[in-house]
């Protein structure tokens, strides 16, 4: 049993290839099933079998054999697997199939023909990203050519990622998926459209919607802590929020404004990593008026920066009181809620995060738009909210006009 046990995950890890001067044997194939006993596991890794006695998975050299043409058998010669190592007999070999088979197990393989691959992927309809659900979780898939595939699983609270390839079969209508996963192996594409596709696997349909891959031109914070630290150093007026003239400077017209505010509405888009899509959800912060303490509460919905108490010598609220940071003038912008004039702040914080708030300027404590960018080992980390309503307003609901 446990060499048993051994062989199997050697197969599913190490390079495992033929070689042989038969060329019905020699090129490449795509291992897709290992048997033994009553146990059957699918596999799905690309073999080359080299002409020159050696043989090749993901570019490694695992060993060599030799193939008797009259006696039908592959006598493979093993230091990294030996359980593998030894006589197999081959059961069918033509161009499009191959089976092996020892005392203990059979091996399957199939044709692997990359420039046919590379052609029915680009005709398929499937590249892009999709987004399925199943086992309770958001499942982003991202298709690319010519044969690459990313995926990306969202569960409340948590995120995780992994990558395999795919291959999409016109012949039989399949989509080989090599990935984690129930949709691993060969799949029935029961219908595909250029916004939807449905799978079928063990009897069980699986249905996808496709997304836009609408962050590729996001707005991201160009500057870096040290033009952050830069200006600072500079001490220049223009560059303090204290020396802008508008009503946040102001405690008393901030808590006015915001004392018959009930809730403020946002759309928080999260960057979907190396996808380049958001993710959009609606968040509400509902604000309310403590008169004891005279002071605005608000739920805390800007990921890491929100500041649930208003205080005085906060400017910021109801985003945490910002240490380094510059003022980079003004500018209009239309967000969902309408469009508004608005005072720039950009600021770093720890593990160099950066941030761009629109601070709009007649209504102290409302941020038309906040932008959070930083880097977690490698990859971007991007968080984008704009404002869509503003519940208890003193102006038009709409807000359609510039203000």
């Amino acid at each position: 049993m446990k060499k048993t046990k051994s062989l199997l995950f050697a197969l599913l890890i190490v390079n495992v290839g033929l070689s042989a001067k038969d060329i019905s044997i020699t090129g490449e194939w795509l291992l897709t099933k290992v048997e033994m006993g009553d146990k059957t596991e699918e596999v799905y890794q690309v073999v080359k079998f080299k002409d020159d006695g050696y043989a090749e998975m993901q570019g490694s050299v695992f060993g060599s054999y030799n193939y008797d043409a009259k006696a039908k058998t592959l006598t493979i010669e093993s230091e990294m697997i030996k359980e593998f190592a030894g006589k197999w007999k081959v059961l069918k070999s033509k161009k499009k199939e191959m089976i092996l088979e020892s005392e203990k197990s059979r091996i399957y393989f199939v044709e692997y023909d990359q420039e046919k691959i590379n052609l029915d992927n680009e005709k398929s309809g499937f590249l892009g990203v999709w987004k399925m659900n199943y086992d309770d979780a958001d499942n982003y898939f991202s298709f690319n050519s010519p044969d690459k595939l990313k995926i990306i699983t969202v569960t409340p609270g948590s995120y995780s990622t992994g990558s395999g390839t795919w291959m999409y079969d016109s012949n039989d209508q399949t989509l080989l998926m090599v990935i984690r996963g129930p949709l691993k192996g060969r799949n029935k594409v029961k219908n595909i459209t250029e916004s939807a596709f449905v799978l079928e696997k063990n009897g069980q349909e699986y249905s996808a919607l496709k997304i836009d891959q609408n962050a590729k031109n996001r707005e991201k914070p160009d500057f870096t802590p040290d033009d952050i630290y830069e200006t600072m150093d500079k001490n220049e007026p223009n560059t303090l929020i204290e020396n802008v003239k508008f009503s946040w400077n102001n405690p008393d017209a901030k808590i006015s404004y915001l004392k018959n505010v009930k809730a403020l509405h946002y759309i928080h888009s999260s960057l979907l990593k190396g996808l380049d899509s958001f993710i959009d959800e609606e968040v509400t912060a509902n604000v309310s008026f403590d008169e004891d303490n005279y002071q605005i509460n608000m739920d805390e919905v800007f990921d890491g920066i929100s500041e649930a108490e208003s205080e005085p010598d906060n400017v910021f609220f109801p985003v945490k009181f910002l240490n380094d940071y510059r003022v980079t003038g003004e500018k209009e912008i239309t967000v969902p809620a309408g469009t508004f004039k608005c005072v720039v702040i950009e600021a770093v914080d720890s593990f160099d995060a950066r941030y761009r708030l629109y601070m709009i300027k007649n209504r102290p404590g409302v941020y038309a738009k906040i932008i959070l960018s930083k880097d977690d080992f490698g990859e971007e980390v991007f968080d984008k909210y704009e404002l869509s309503e503003i519940d208890g307003d003193f102006k038009d609901q709409n807000n359609k006009e510039a203000h």
